[in-house]
């Protein structure tokens, strides 16, 4: 039978900490961002709103075009 770690209980502890702190974050963000867009839209012109939504588009898309070439190019040869 295997024996536990004296620190394990505490890292298991700090993990689901970080997926409950990820998983508020996550669950959070859709009202800060409504939150964000209403404080910051009443001061833009009608173009610059117009622009808002292909900018916010492309910077996801861009975002995870960047998350996955770090996942399945650079962590591999870093971590490999």
């Amino acid at each position: 039978m295997r024996r536990p770690s004296s620190n394990e209980s505490a890292r298991v502890s700090a993990r689901c900490g970080a997926v409950t702190a990820m998983a508020a974050f996550v669950i959070a963000l859709p009202y800060v961002l409504w939150q964000a867009w209403a404080f910051v839209a009443p001061g833009l012109y009608h173009n610059e709103r117009r622009l808002a939504l292909p900018v916010i588009v492309s910077s996801v898309v861009f975002f995870v075009i960047g998350m996955s070439f770090a996942y399945f190019f650079v962590f591999p040869i870093a971590f490999g």
